[in-house]
């Protein structure tokens, strides 16, 4: 049996920004983006569960700040602990460049769905 990934990582869904763009007479200066992972680790599939024929997903939401520091939440939980953990573990050890407004880095957050399966 093999072990399926995550859906694509590198393409987070945007969801909100804490930063609203300043009212302004001038054209913006720099250029605008979202958040980019920069690094990343992906969580694998238990060995316990690789023949169970597992399938389940984990949703989190990631807070990138302007500084690169970010926070994760679960939004949607596998409903097996050791897997949530092990997508936190992963998560932990990611780094991200934070979003851009008008050339000036912002908080923004990102939704991203792991899925986790047997095939």
């Amino acid at each position: 049996m093999e072990e399926t990934g995550t859906a694509p990582v590198a393409s987070p869904t945007p969801v909100a920004s804490a930063s609203p763009a300043a009212a302004s007479a001038t054209a913006p200066a720099g250029i605008t983006k979202e958040a980019e992972l920069a690094y990343q680790e992906l969580p694998r599939l238990p060995d316990s569960l690789r023949d169970s024929g597992y399938r389940s997903f984990v949703r989190v939401a990631v807070t990138v700040a302007e500084g690169g520091d970010f926070t994760v939440t679960i939004r949607d939980s596998s409903g097996n602990k050791d897997i949530d953990g092990r997508v936190l573990d992963a998560l932990k050890r990611w780094k991200w460049k934070p979003a851009l407004r008008n050339g000036t880095p912002e908080t923004s957050t990102q939704i991203i769905r792991f899925d986790f399966g047997v095939n």
